[in-house]
């Protein structure tokens, strides 16, 4: 009787599990949250070798199309951050005084989300996975506009809540990125974020 209630509850889950992926093939995220880098950025390329980025907490907003192929173990998720209002310092420029600006950057990364967890009543738990692109303007007063890229790597942790047809979805993400000689060897860029899913096949 013991196995036969295992092998019941089991084959629920799976059941389950196959009726969610069928019923949200395809889906969109909206999010917002906080950018919270981690260490200094480094110098950046070309003509901004001289400017520095202010490392500090920003509002950030982004979005997701995911792709939910049915019975399928993972998911693939095209996604994008944005920030604004980076402050950025200018020193040790010859004959130049101290100026501050801002940095607007956006993110661009593909992700395998995984599920190493069953969805506990609505709540399932996910793992992102996946690589991408850093590209950041910098707008410094007395300096033309210069533009920055970097490859990133991208690591997400959260989790969504299903609400009837719509989701929750709450995540930790780092995007990282190899740095330059006058910085980190590695940069890691937070984001913590919350938004709604919302079905669309």
């Amino acid at each position: 009787m013991k196995n036969l209630a295992v092998a019941v509850l089991a084959g629920a889950l799976f059941l389950g599990a196959a009726a969610d992926a069928s019923a949200q093939i395809l889906s969109l995220t909206a999010r917002g949250g906080l950018f919270a880098p981690i260490g200094d950025y480094d110098e950046a390329q070309g003509e901004a070798d001289e400017i520095l980025r202010d490392r500090e907490g920003q509002f950030t907003f982004g979005g997701a199309i995911n792709l939910n192929p049915p019975l399928s173990p993972f998911a693939l998720r095209l996604n994008a951050d944005y920030v604004t209002g980076s402050t950025l310092s200018r020193e040790g420029v010859t004959g130049g005084a101290e100026n501050e600006g801002d940095a607007e950057t956006l993110y661009i990364a593909g992700d395998l989300i995984l599920t190493p967890l069953p969805r506990i009543i609505v709540l399932q738990p996910f793992v992102a996975v996946g690589a991408g692109y850093r590209h950041t303007e910098f707008n410094v007063e007395n300096i033309p506009s210069v533009t920055d890229g970097d490859l990133v790597g991208h690591l997400g942790l959260g989790f969504d809540a299903r609400l009837g047809g719509f989701g929750l979805v709450a995540e930790v993400a780092d995007y990282i990125a190899r740095g330059g000689d006058a910085g980190p060897s590695i940069e890691h860029d937070l984001f913590l974020t919350a938004g709604v899913k919302i079905p669309i096949f």
